[in-house]
């Protein structure tokens, strides 16, 4: 469990050449599997933020082939929202599309909310437009999220991002379930941003 730790301190001080062993083992290992490792997750990520994009790139098309999986995993959701921070543009606009085509069931899950709502906070700008369309366009999902713990972030930013007449769309549709947004804690947050 040390180890993670000492590849972290690497990662900090080489320089991104020097860590070509690190990104070689973990594609020939697994990728997804270190994605989702409670120690490997934090390598991963600190390969993302010092590395060139082309060469972090196998790691994060390994990321991209299994991204259901890896965005509801307790530990993975971390890279998934690291990855749409700090990937190369390209990487960033695939995964903002992964998100917005599993809107429903990323927002349905614990650690899938907390990828929609980093997607809506991390994800270039023309992304984050649509990733809150997208939520907007869902029935019934703006105010189920509003309810929990991660997801009701997301519906705030939502509100930031939406303009005129989909800003109002969204505030309409909480409104028009406010009894369930005030039984909530994270609803009544929800509500003073409405």
């Amino acid at each position: 469990p040390h180890a993670n730790f000492v590849l972290q301190k690497c990662v900090a001080t080489l320089e991104p050449e020097a860590l070509q062993f690190i990104i070689n083992e973990i594609v020939h290992g697994s990728a997804e599997r270190a994605a989702k490792s409670k120690f490997g997750c934090r390598v991963f990520q600190r390969l993302i933020e010092r590395c060139p994009g082309a060469q972090v790139s196998q790691l994060v098309e390994a990321v991209i082939a299994d991204f259901a999986v890896v965005a509801r995993h307790p530990y993975g959701n971390y890279v998934v929202q690291h990855l749409l921070e700090h990937a190369s543009p390209q990487h960033r606009h695939s995964l903002s599309q992964l998100v917005e085509r599993d809107m429903r069931g990323l927002a349905a899950d614990t650690f899938g909310s907390t990828v929609v709502s980093g997607a809506l906070n991390k994800a270039p700008q023309e992304n984050q437009l649509s990733l809150a369309r997208a939520l907007l366009r869902e029935d019934g999902l703006l105010v189920f999220i509003a309810c929990s713990k991660h997801g009701h972030n997301a519906v705030i930013r939502t509100l930031q991002v939406l303009k005129g007449a989909e800003r109002e769309e969204a505030r309409r549709r909480l409104l028009a379930d406010e009894s369930a947004l005030r039984a909530s804690k994270f609803g009544r947050s929800v509500l003073k941003h409405a």
